[in-house]
């Protein structure tokens, strides 16, 4: 009724064969004007298989500075792939569009957040502190992320062990869900 279509494929990372067969397979199947992906490094995958489909408009969107494959060559084949495969290029930030798609063009549009609903409030900011127990004094440093290797939140916990040695009184607060937690 509201012309969404949701379909469950193997991991790109475990099964990218698998996965490519599946979405070329899917996507000549449903036959969209479009397919957009929201750019990791294995999201070259979906754009092969709409451009081996032939659909016309074909996205690629990143949000990203970093891409996990190594060495180095892998990485910039999949980056110019990546380019090569889509019509379209879009990024979230002039630097992770820099990033994926050099000094070729791509469209700069930044996450549209209403940041009103996370305005200060010293009410809540008790209250919160008193439900996990954290005195007034603690400092507090908090991340809220998706719980993924691309978020690195291990360099997190590393750079805050070096902080806390300098701030005893000090606690790092994670919000997030994901397949690190």
């Amino acid at each position: 009724q509201l012309g969404i279509i949701c379909n469950q494929l193997p991991s790109k990372r475990k099964a990218p064969n698998t996965y490519l067969k599946l979405s070329y397979q899917l996507i000549k199947q449903i036959d969209p004007a479009i397919v957009e992906t929201h750019q990791d490094s294995m999201n070259i995958l979906p754009l092969l298989a709409a451009k081996l489909a032939r659909t016309p408009l074909r996205i690629s969107h990143v949000h990203t500075n970093y891409c996990p494959l190594k060495p180095l060559f892998l990485e910039k084949l999949v980056k110019k792939l990546s380019y090569h495969w889509a019509t379209d290029h879009f990024a979230t930030s002039q630097s992770s569009g820099e990033f994926y798609y050099g000094q070729r063009d791509f469209n700069n549009v930044p996450t549209a957040i209403d940041f009103t609903h996370f305005s200060y409030s010293p009410l809540l900011r008790k209250q919160m502190r008193q439900q996990l127990k954290i005195t007034e004094t603690t400092l507090l440093c908090g991340s809220v992320a998706r719980l993924e290797p691309v978020k690195n939140h291990l360099r997190l916990l590393d750079i805050f062990k070096t902080f806390q040695t300098k701030h005893p009184d000090s606690k790092l607060l994670l919000i997030g869900e994901g397949s690190q937690y």
